[in-house]
């Protein structure tokens, strides 16, 4: 195995490659832009000359060696004919004030001095057109063909460069994302002082798991509060929005029934108004299971007795009540946690217990509540109840238990098939969420 010096040594090499590359890329993506745009213009002026070709020739004195290459300025005056662009495109020189530099393709050469030729013999007097021009334009259309596909490969291979640029730096985001994700691991812990405990081998190794497990606490608690906000949220827009509709929807029916004379009709919308009625009670039902503001109507030991007969009520079971005043017990934090776990364990005996009985016990101790929920349903294997295969139960039983270890309390559950469930879990009083 190699040695951390050593790999750290292959990581920052790694890093320093990668910028190398990057440069490197930059460059060659700088190079492909102008030459890219070079042979853009060298596409233009082929262009010109193929316009100018096409234009019926005008009588000129034109010499055979006259440069134009340093008179830029005449390029795309089809008075002066092409010969400004051709030397242009064969010498080099200034064009719109850029550089542009001479075809150093021999066959493009070699092509343009036959069009040189060619407009020469044209433009000779008296009769100019009278040889040379169909040759001429014919030759001006390969020129104009080739440096056009000179142009769209260069911009094809501008593409692959500019990648790999992005790719590089993406690359180099990884590389840091990496390092400090490395720094952070290899930072030791802090070492405690002559007081404490000393930073010995086993401290060391149980600092970090310490930490950790703070980390896993704080993440529950935001993540229980997040989803209590939501719930929140999600009640008031129920209680706000969809009772208030419905409420409006059954006026709305109860006017039209007081319109209708046929008694059928009339029964009809009776019957429709009853319906919406037991939608919105149902909604509102729900709008209080999620937000739980009889809390701060009844405190903790009415909520859960309310809690329990109206889960009675709607199952039709018969329930057994124990729960003494627990007011100044727990905080508001600490209370919504216990109400929200008892829920969950009514609606896990709701869901699979087939109870007909339910009991619900508090108990108060000098520094402790101790709640139990009882019931006489099927049970379940005690696989479930040791945690096992608690995945495999889903996440209703992991909620209660998470829930009561971020208040500092226990959780047992103790059940076998046939002989229903008890769930019972002590938590600290005065707790501080």
């Amino acid at each position: 195995m190699m040695q951390p010096s050593l790999k750290a040594s292959i990581f920052n090499s790694l890093g320093v490659l990668i910028v190398v590359l990057l440069f490197l890329n930059l460059f060659y993506v700088v190079y492909r832009l102008h030459y890219s745009d070079v042979t853009c213009e060298q596409s233009l002026l082929a262009r010109r000359i193929l316009f100018c070709a096409l234009r019926p020739p005008r009588v000129e004195k034109v010499e055979p060696r006259q440069p134009f290459a340093d008179n830029s300025e005449k390029c795309g005056d089809c008075k002066a004919g092409p010969l400004p662009e051709i030397d242009l495109l064969l010498k080099g020189g200034l064009l719109n004030g850029k550089h542009l530099s001479r075809i150093k393709n021999a066959e493009i050469a070699a092509l343009l001095q036959s069009l040189r030729a060619h407009w020469c013999e044209v433009m000779r007097p008296p009769q100019p057109g009278a040889s040379g021009l169909k040759d001429f334009c014919r030759q001006a259309r390969t020129l104009n063909d080739a440096l056009m596909q000179r142009a769209l490969v260069a911009r094809t291979r501008l593409k692959a460069p500019v990648w790999s640029v992005l790719l590089l730096a993406c690359l180099i985001l990884v590389w840091l994302s990496l390092r400090h994700y490395f720094d952070c691991k290899n930072q030791s812990p802090p070492i405690a002082d002559s007081d404490g405990p000393q930073s010995g081998p086993e401290n060391r190794s149980e600092a970090p798991l310490d930490i950790t497990q703070e980390q896993l606490r704080e993440l529950s608690e935001k993540l229980f509060r997040v989803q209590d906000d939501e719930r929140q949220q999600l009640a008031d827009e129920l209680h706000d929005g969809l009772c208030q509709s419905l409420a409006a929807l059954k006026m709305q029916v109860f006017r039209v029934e007081k319109g209708i004379d046929d008694e059928v009709n009339r029964d009809d919308c009776r019957k429709a108004r009853q319906f919406i009625a037991q939608i919105i009670e149902d909604v509102r039902r729900l709008s209080h299971d999620l937000s739980p503001v009889i809390l701060e109507d009844l405190g903790l030991g009415g909520a859960l007795a309310h809690l329990a007969n109206n889960f009675a009520a709607l199952n039709d079971l018969k329930v057994s009540i124990s729960v003494p005043d627990l007011e100044g017990c727990f905080s508001d934090e600490a209370a919504r946690h216990v109400y929200r776990i008892v829920q969950e364990a009514l609606n896990n005996v709701a869901k699979h217990a087939q109870a007909s009985l339910l009991l619900l016990e508090a108990e108060v101790a000098d520094d402790s509540v101790c709640f139990r929920i009882r019931d006489d349903g099927v049970g379940f294997s005690s696989d479930y109840a040791d945690g096992s295969e608690r995945n495999a139960a889903g996440l209703g039983l992991t909620s209660m238990v998470q829930r009561v270890r971020l208040l500092g309390g226990e959780f047992s559950l103790s059940t076998k098939p046939g002989a229903g469930c008890t769930v019972t879990f002590t938590v600290p009083g005065k707790t501080q969420v």
